[in-house]
């Protein structure tokens, strides 16, 4: 049922021309990639603070997903790899 709803609002968005941030899928993924192992948290679990709302790992991966359609990087240059 949260799979319609998804596509529901990530296709909206398309046709508004807005710009969606689509947790859901990046979850179902489960591809994190980070320049450090440390950076690295895999799953839902280590991204929500509670059933609601995203912790500081979550709000990260939030960014990740936004930050091209701004044209800003990715990663901080504090991330540089070791």
């Amino acid at each position: 049922m949260i799979g319609a709803f998804i596509d529901a609002i990530v296709g909206l968005g398309r046709e508004s021309g807005s710009v969606v941030c689509d947790h859901y899928a990046a979850w179902m993924k489960q591809e994190f990639p980070a320049l450090q192992p440390t950076h690295s948290y895999q799953g839902l679990c280590c991204r929500y603070a509670d059933t609601l709302h995203l912790n500081e790992q979550g709000h990260l991966a939030m960014f990740r997903e936004l930050a091209p359609h701004f044209g800003i990087p990715k990663h901080f240059t504090y991330e540089e790899p070791i």
